[in-house]
């Protein structure tokens, strides 16, 4: 129903006298009308993930100890960098694994940072003393 000119200033008259509770009521059921109107999303929203990724182990460390027995061959160390150096018959790899170029026993010297391989007959004259 279209109002006329003077029935619309009329409706902001009495809109103006009534007291600024009632205002607020209105406005705020107003309000409620556009909520109810608004639309869900059609789609889920992609998810993002930081934590995602592991990385593989490595297996670093001392494979074989002082006293125990290495064949040619045997790794004996595997290493990044050369926390531990190659001394007497054994090899360094092309990433830093220590290995042992014939059979005998493991003997660690130079307060433990150099690995070496004694042939049997050393060894088992350097376990007497």
């Amino acid at each position: 129903m279209i109002r006329s000119r003077s029935a619309r200033a009329e409706a902001w008259v009495i809109a103006l006298r009534t007291s600024s509770h009632s205002l607020t009521r209105e406005l705020v059921s107003n309000q409620n009308e556009f909520e109810d109107e608004s639309e869900m999303a059609h789609k889920k929203g992609q998810g993002s993930s930081r934590n995602g990724r592991d990385s593989n182990p490595q297996m670093l460390g001392i494979k074989l100890f002082g006293g125990q027995t290495a064949k040619p061959g045997s790794i004996i160390c595997r290493q990044k960098g050369t926390k531990w150096r190659p001394g007497k018959n054994v090899g360094l790899g092309r990433d830093w694994t220590i290995f042992s170029l014939i059979d005998g026993q493991v003997a660690f010297d130079q307060e433990g940072r150099r690995i070496n391989v004694l042939p049997p007959a050393v060894a088992g004259t350097a376990g007497k003393n």
